[in-house]
């Protein structure tokens, strides 16, 4: 019988030895390599974050020329002495509207009431074809005249009613009437134009609208007077 003998033995095996020059060669090679790629993506990264910042600066800097030349043409522009005059002209004229409303709101005018309250009477009150020409207020809003125009004279008892309706004018009554028909005068003197009915010809003159004046007169002349 025969027997055998096993000679294998893994402490006889020849080892490798990774700290020898040759593998450290080859590991430097490989990390040298990853620290290039990495240098040259970064690089690159780097290079087109500059070129983004380099437009944007020269971006900026053309608006900033922009803002330089628009305020030195705004700080050399002058105003037009015209357009100032006219403004300067519209504050007076406003100031002088809203001191006028305020005396007459308040009453500064001779009346306790002021006389808005009869200023919306009359524009409340005026029925169609009738329309007036002035009024006069005493003081304290007593001896008051009226003057106007109407189509018919039927209109104006419509319109005394009417504003006897209205608180300003309660209590108040007229001692007198004028009426009066103006006499033929041209077109535009004393008469309304009206259109030409419609088939007549283009060229035929529009027919004036006759009307008659009337006073109420509650009161001797010599008040102050208001016009609308």
């Amino acid at each position: 019988m025969s027997q055998q003998i096993n000679l294998y033995n893994p402490a006889f095996l020849k080892r490798r030895d990774w700290l020898t020059a040759r593998p450290l060669v080859a590991i430097a090679g490989v990390l040298l390599l990853l620290v290039v790629v990495a240098a040259v993506f970064a690089s690159y990264q780097a290079r087109q974050k500059q070129i983004v910042a380099d437009d944007l600066a020269a971006k900026l800097k053309d608006r900033q020329a922009e803002v330089v030349a628009l305020t030195a043409q705004i700080t050399g522009r002058k105003p037009d002495p015209a357009v100032l005059a006219q403004v300067d002209d519209s504050k007076l004229q406003l100031k002088a509207r809203q001191e006028v409303m305020a005396a007459v709101e308040g009453g500064a005018i001779g009346s306790s009431e002021g006389f808005s309250e009869f200023l919306r009477g009359f524009a409340r009150q005026t029925p169609q074809g009738l329309w007036l020409t002035g009024f006069t207020i005493g003081s304290g809003g007593k001896d008051m005249e009226i003057r106007g125009r109407m189509l018919t004279d039927t209109l104006l008892p419509e319109y005394v009613k009417r504003l006897s309706a209205e608180k300003a004018f309660k209590g108040r009554s007229f001692a007198g009437l004028d009426l009066r028909r103006p006499a033929s005068s041209p077109p535009g003197a004393n008469a309304i134009q009206t259109p030409a009915p419609a088939g007549t010809a283009a060229t035929q003159a529009a027919q004036p609208v006759r009307y008659i004046e009337f006073t109420l007169m509650p009161r001797p002349q010599g008040a102050p007077e208001a016009r609308p």
